[in-house]
């Protein structure tokens, strides 16, 4: 009988930011047009700097058409699509990737059972301690809202792609005083 893996047997779980966009209620998108502007302007500075780059004869013209160039494609992408953030809709507050950290030897089953576990029965004091390693595929992914006191984790392992394996947990309040030190202290350790 062949064994199933932990991410074999939740492929419909969503992703963080899926949960974020199903629960409108609860959280928004914001768009800052300041920043779109400043983007918009540094387009025309690389156009202008393209389009001078036969008078201007302090730099290589090769290199004035490959900065004006970069600077289109660089700033364009973030007039389109930079200046978007997510925010949460009670508190105001921004929501923050802090980052993420991977488990030791979570390419066995058993640890990856084990922590899924601990996850799953707010064990997070387990978690926090376990060790951890670079290039793992399981990895617990943690966001956060400062404002609103609220911390959102979750469990992701990367087989061809990324996949959660648990839900989205929301730890606020007294739980956000205690893990959010904890949590920042364990990103720090795997940096």
């Amino acid at each position: 009988m062949m064994e199933i893996s932990v991410a074999q047997a939740n492929k419909t779980l969503p992703t963080f930011w899926q949960y974020v966009n199903d629960n409108n209620d609860k959280f928004g998108k914001r768009i800052d047009r300041r920043k779109q502007r400043l983007s918009l302007i540094f387009v025309i500075i690389s156009m202008a700097l393209i389009a001078s780059s036969q008078w201007l004869t302090y730099l290589p013209n090769w290199l004035m058409l490959g900065i004006g160039a970069i600077g289109i494609l660089y700033f364009g992408f973030e007039a389109i699509n930079g200046g978007e953030s997510y925010y949460n809709k009670q508190s105001g507050g921004s929501i923050k990737s802090l980052g993420n950290f991977n488990f030791f030897n979570s390419r066995s089953i058993n640890v990856q059972q084990r922590l899924v576990q601990a996850f799953r029965e707010s064990d997070y004091d387990y978690l926090i301690e376990a060790p951890t390693a670079h290039n793992q595929p399981l990895q617990m992914h943690i966001f956060e809202d400062k404002e609103g006191r609220e911390l959102y984790i979750q469990l992701m392992i990367f087989g061809s792609q990324f996949k959660p394996i648990t839900e989205v947990i929301t730890l606020c309040d007294d739980d956000f005083d205690e893990y959010e030190k904890l949590f920042k202290m364990k990103l720090a350790e795997n940096k």
